[in-house]
């Protein structure tokens, strides 16, 4: 749908005005050779551009731009020669189609009148990252965005109702109107819905800011979203800025005080560092984890579990359960007063031991040896 970007009063004008200069320039008639004629032809240059670029402005698509192309053919002709008879055929033309659009101009603004939409923002995440678009969304309104105004999947009252489909909602909330907010992190590059559903905002919108989340860095935006100013989703100076932008956007004349902004920023910017802290040091945990060769580990304990009851399906299905719990148990496992290096020194040992046990290296492995550290208060 077309929408009207200037004033349709300023538009009626411009239109008026162009008309009449046309047919001004129309009732001018010098020779082919004088120099009459090449002042004629210069205006009428001056007349055509400024048709091209009032209908290329005024609109938020070129159809109306090239509807008036094609009916003067202009671009040829004022190119490549320039005759009397082909520059009163380019003047009579313009006219007829800017008159022609100047009848049109209520139904015009009748179907903008439809369309037109306050804007929005949207924030593109990976469901593992819920609790820091929950911060995300904290600071907008914050800054004074409204919560209807805000969609985020993952955060109940922001996201998508029950049995709906979810690319077709994107798809029609998504327009220029919206300001697209990512949070770029490991999990965000790691799903394929996010990279499908930012393939999505990608075509419908035009306003992009990523939120790096360490230890992705800047340089990285430049694999998903080029040439697009982001900042580090930490970072004070950042925030200030997207204040700023966001205040204009969204016509926002109540700003918050300074001094209660910077001290509720300041606490929703320490949460997401906690956050990005304890993903760091999960994300560590499992590297070294899997770099001892522990890596396909549905495949290890389903196999574990064929070899241990090969005809016995409910003790299969009971052992995946279990194993999996374990696992994740493991990966998540961090007793307070032992370093990460120490905790990985424990769990490598207990690989070693029980390589294919899961149940095993987390409660004969983990546990016990933990609490061999006489620093170690919380016991499992």
């Amino acid at each position: 749908m077309t929408e009207l970007k200037i004033n349709v009063i300023d538009l009626a004008n411009y239109l008026k005005k162009q008309i009449n200069e046309g047919e001004k320039l129309m009732s001018s008639t010098p020779s082919y050779e004088s120099v009459e004629f090449k002042k004629l032809y210069k205006k009428c240059k001056r007349w055509h551009k400024f048709n091209s670029t009032l209908l290329e402005t005024s609109f938020s698509n070129t159809i109306y731009l090239l509807e008036y192309r094609k009916t003067t053919k202009s671009e040829v002709v004022l190119i490549e020669n320039y005759k009397a008879i082909e520059i009163n055929t380019i003047l009579e033309n313009g006219i007829e189609y800017l008159q022609s659009l100047l009848e049109r101009i209520p139904l015009i603004t009748k179907s903008n009148t439809k369309v037109s939409k306050n804007p929005s923002i949207f924030v593109s995440h990976s469901s593992k990252d819920s609790e820091i678009a929950r911060s995300v969304v904290d600071i907008l309104e914050t800054i004074g965005i409204n919560h209807k105004d805000i969609f985020c999947t993952s955060l109940d009252g922001y996201g998508i109702d029950l049995g709906k489909n979810w690319l077709q909602v994107l798809k029609e909330k998504l327009d220029d109107n919206v300001t697209v907010i990512f949070i770029l992190s490991e999990n965000f590059y790691e799903s394929r819905i996010c990279l499908c559903e930012m393939g999505a905002t990608w075509i419908k919108t035009i306003n992009h800011i990523p939120l790096i989340v360490p230890p992705k860095t800047l340089s990285d935006i430049g694999e998903v979203i080029p040439l697009t100013q982001g900042f580090i989703i930490n970072n004070k100076a950042g925030f200030n800025q997207l204040k700023e932008q966001l205040e204009k956007e969204f016509n926002i004349e109540n700003h918050i005080k300074q001094q209660i902004w910077e001290s509720k920023r300041d606490r929703i910017l320490n949460n997401i560092s906690t956050l990005i802290s304890k993903s760091e040091e999960k994300s560590l945990s499992k590297e070294v984890y899997n770099s001892t060769g522990q890596t396909n580990v549905d495949e290890i304990i389903r196999e574990r579990a064929k070899l241990e009851w090969k005809d016995d399906f409910e003790m299969q299905i009971n052992y995946i359960e279990n194993q999996k719990k374990a696992y994740k148990e493991i990966i998540d496992y961090k007793p307070f007063g032992i370093s990460v290096h120490e905790l990985n020194n424990i769990k490598n040992n207990s690989i070693t031991e029980w390589k294919d046990d899961f149940e095993m290296q987390l409660n004969l492995g983990c546990s016990i040896k933990v609490k061999k550290f006489p620093n170690f208060l919380t016991l499992i």
